[in-house]
């Protein structure tokens, strides 16, 4: 009788090293020696391994391990997980942005959930879905899946393209959800919409946690990314990545891959092994191009505010002991005892800059200094700001030389402790020569309960636009000094496009608190 497999199961050696089963159920895994060793399975919660561990008599370098491994549940329950991965690491104007659709029924009951991915229409165009029962809706992707054994893990992927009319800067939020009869769980992920084009080889990271989430034992998510920009088809890609000592290299688990992977971890280096995968050069097919592989780690519970987490992969194609390698972007997770939910900058004006961000956790939080830099590196106060404990703030940076500085701006926010240690935010950056004319103007931004909308050229038509690509209000033909309510908005970030009586699209950014 042919039983469903499970992927991502972690089997471990007496030796220490361990491995994930992958797609399709199957594990391999080294002995460093010739020599008896027990493999021991972690089964998925709810399950218990039969047998939970087993001996094995390694007596040459390729062993074949044949013995199966069953999971039984231990209880009754319905559960469901998804996670939804872009397929590459930052978005750029008119570039690709494919989404990993991954769902799974978690739990030990037979279930027919419903997945629903929620786009911004405004800022991503949809292309097509490699889910043939999938369907698109008003800025959405649904899909379902009949009698799905427990289990069983099912994907597909949406592509989109980021519109050419998007702004550097602009907010690209997406949520998904699954859903049953009896449970229902969504999320939702952030990019921040960049210029120039995506880098073939990166990765993306929870850029920071709390100290309270660091002694919780939550866990830091690792997303690298690859393409084959090569001239020749790549067979196999092979990543490897060196752990920092501040995670907890023991505690690695496999979250997905786009392709049939071989997960080693062996000390704190962790190798990705996708053979035999064929991945195309770009030239030829640029979606198909693409790959990656996430996993997740729980940093020490010693850490405290200011310690900085530094990773970086290495990735071979075609793999080959001569080869140099391609390393990925480098990136940063910073432990502070703040989280930031949102930083954003925004132009209200040619000569002003606001700060907005907002945070969920304060611990023992004195102040935030607002830092500019004109070069991403030696960076000097321009404004400061009490802690309130938890909520919303922005700070306006008047920029009375305008004319003199580069064309880029970059901010960050320093975080000061009560005992005055220093945490800092990501770095975020703003292009000066994107400022819009002010033809038009949107004032008060941020505002609370009316806006005003000014026109010199005359205005045709206004819409509201939320996070989600929604028009939420639509104004033809309005005066040339137009006042909205705007009490019944939620609060939160809104476009404001304005078509002008001669055709011209304008988009500003507005904030209502």
């Amino acid at each position: 009788i042919l039983e469903p497999f499970k992927s991502n199961v972690k089997v471990q050696l007496s030796n220490g090293n361990y491995t994930f089963t992958d797609n399709n159920g199957y594990y391999q895994i080294q002995a460093d020696s010739i020599g008896s060793y027990t493999l021991t399975v972690t089964p998925p919660a709810g399950y218990t391994a039969l047998p939970a561990s087993v001996t094995y008599n390694f007596t040459s370098s390729d062993t074949t391990v044949t013995r199966d491994i069953a999971l039984q549940p231990a209880v009754v329950f319905d559960s469901v997980a998804i996670n939804v991965i872009p397929m590459v690491m930052n978005a750029v104007q008119g570039g690709a942005m494919p989404y990993w659709v991954e769902f799974t029924n978690a739990g030990t009951t037979t279930l027919s959930p419903t997945v629903a991915l929620t786009y911004n229409n405004y800022l991503l165009a949809y292309d097509s879905c490699t889910d043939a029962n999938a369907i698109p809706v008003a800025n959405g992707v649904v899909t379902s899946a009949l009698n799905m054994q427990p289990g069983i893990t099912n994907n597909f992927i949406s592509y989109f393209t980021v519109k050419p009319s998007a702004n550097v800067g602009d907010t690209l939020t997406t949520l998904y959800s699954i859903a049953t009869t009896s449970i229902n769980k969504s999320d939702s992920f952030y990019m921040i919409i960049e210029g120039g084009v995506a880098a073939p080889n990166a990765q993306r990271v929870t850029t920071s946690i709390t100290t309270a989430e660091v002694a919780s034992g939550k866990d830091i998510v690792y997303t690298i990314g690859f393409k084959n920009t090569g001239n020749d088809t790549a067979y196999n890609v092979v990543i490897t990545d060196t752990l920092s000592n501040l995670l907890k290299a023991n505690t690695v688990q496999m979250i997905s891959s786009s392709h049939t992977c071989k997960t080693t971890v062996k000390g704190n280096i962790v190798t990705f092994e996708l053979l035999n995968i064929k991945l195309p050069k770009a030239t030829t097919n640029s979606f198909k191009s693409l790959g990656f592989v996430s996993f997740k780690v729980k940093p020490l519970p010693t850490l405290v505010a200011g310690n900085i987490i530094i990773n970086k992969a290495n990735t071979y194609y075609n793999y080959r002991a001569a080869q140099s390698s391609i390393a990925t972007t480098i990136v940063k997770n910073i432990i502070t005892p703040v989280r930031i939910t949102n930083y954003e900058l925004r132009m209200t004006s040619e000569r002003q800059i606001t700060n907005y961000w907002t945070t969920s956790t304060e611990i023992n939080t004195s102040q935030f200094n607002i830092q500019r830099s004109e070069d991403g590196k030696a960076f000097k106060a321009v404004g400061s700001f009490a802690a309130k404990g938890v909520g919303e703030y922005q700070f306006t940076d008047e920029l009375k030389t305008k004319d003199q500085l580069p064309k880029t701006l970059y901010y960050r926010l320093e975080v000061v402790d009560k005992d005055g240690s220093k945490t800092y935010s990501e770095i975020k950056q703003i292009r000066l020569n994107q400022l819009t004319n002010q033809l038009i103007n949107v004032y008060p931004n941020p505002a609370k309960d009316v806006v005003t909308i000014s026109s010199k050229e005359g205005i045709k038509e206004i819409k509201f636009i939320n996070q989600l690509g929604q028009t939420i209000k639509q104004l033809n033909n309005p005066a040339e000094h137009q006042t909205i309510n705007t009490q019944q908005f939620a609060k939160g970030v809104y476009i404001v496009k304005i078509t002008t009586t001669n055709g011209e699209i304008k988009n500003k950014k507005l904030i209502l608190e």
